[in-house]
């Protein structure tokens, strides 16, 4: 594929992202579920034109979406700082082994989670508890090896089924 229909077609994805984050915006009962679904475009363009064209497009739906909707929008924020960069993590990270990977996917993922809690207790004054944390962490992982769980077996699906038939079209 050519550079100019591989920034296109990025260009039309990112679009499609932050449209899809301004929606989880307004509709706040699902904001965390679209930043898991936006994660998707970053994984489309890893799996047909490569990491570099995959950080871009996270990039410009983070910067864009944060931009629009404003920081203090869950929505964009889970995106730019947990799901968006997930899907090329996942790619490096798998590189190491299947035992490795997942240590290291944990421990990045709990140090993320502990980094934006100690910021949330700190910027809101909220309180400092402990069960707090131990519920933050055990949700928190368990959201996140489902969702790991799910990107990697899409990715299959997607493989296995559709890639054939979407890459006449990506030629």
């Amino acid at each position: 594929m050519r550079k100019t229909k591989k920034l296109a077609l990025c260009s039309i994805l990112s679009a499609i992202g932050v449209a899809f984050i301004v929606l989880g915006t307004f509709l706040e009962f699902i904001d965390v579920s679209v930043a898991f679904l936006v994660a998707l475009i970053p994984l489309f363009c890893l799996a047909e034109m490569g990491i570099g064209w995959s950080l871009g497009v996270y990039a410009v739906i983070s910067v864009l979406s944060i931009l629009i909707v404003g920081p203090e929008s869950f929505a964009a924020f889970c995106f730019a700082f947990f799901t968006g960069l997930w899907p090329v993590l996942k790619f490096l990270f798998e590189k190491l082994g299947k035992v490795w990977s997942w240590v290291v996917k944990i421990l990045y993922i709990n140090a993320m989670f502990m980094l934006a809690y100690f910021v949330f207790t700190s910027i809101l004054d909220l309180p400092n508890l402990l069960w707090q944390k131990i519920l933050y962490l055990v949700l928190g992982n368990f959201v996140f090896i489902c969702a790991d769980i799910l990107y990697g077996r899409l990715l299959k699906i997607y493989f296995l089924k559709f890639r054939d038939r979407i890459s006449k079209y990506l030629k």
